[in-house]
């Protein structure tokens, strides 16, 4: 039960995500982000507590029922939860970004105007702990909302600063130094 209970703990950390660079070309970049890893570990995790779980029904325990129960819905609960996956989309020909967002509770797409976007950067941030967390953001500085997180997620992995390095090679942004 402690292995699954850290096993658990691993799919909660969002540094399990790999956003990547799936198609660049002159005309579109296609980023996406599938938690294959994270979804996969709370499959198996759930797994491993409803076979737990029967076998204590074999033993002739009733708590094995109770475990089973548990068990998946707890980890439909963890499922629902954290397993998102992310595609941005930017199309030089239509002149927008799309952000889309599938999870169990359906899709969302928000769209920005490409002419808008001056620069992606990698936002710094702080948890509850004082760990330095990550979030890649597109810079709109025209718009209300000037900070548009490509992900709703923060990460400890910097391994996004090569995202948004050929997101801005993409826009054709020096680099900055």
């Amino acid at each position: 039960m402690q292995v699954a209970m850290a096993l658990t703990g691993l799919c909660i950390g969002h540094s399990l995500a790999r956003m990547k660079v799936s198609e660049v070309s002159p005309d579109r970049l296609i980023i996406d982000d599938i938690p294959w890893v994270r979804g996969t570990l709370i499959i198996l995790v759930t797994l491993f507590v409803v076979f737990a779980g029967f076998r204590e029904l074999n033993a002739g325990r009733a708590l094995g029922h109770t475990i089973v129960v548990g068990a998946v819905v707890v980890g439909g609960l963890f499922f629902a939860l954290f397993v998102e996956r992310y595609q941005i989309l930017f199309l030089r020909a239509e002149g927008v970004v799309l952000r889309r967002k599938r999870s169990v509770f359906g899709y969302k797409e928000q769209r920005y105007a490409l002419a808008q976007v001056s620069h992606a950067e990698v936002e710094e941030k702080s948890d509850s702990d004082g760990a330095r967390m990550y979030q890649p953001v597109l810079i709109l500085p025209d718009q209300e909302t000037p900070r548009v997180p490509l992900v709703d997620y923060t990460t400890n992995a910097l391994d996004i600063a090569g995202v948004v390095e050929a997101i801005n090679d993409w826009l054709g942004v020096p680099q900055h130094g």
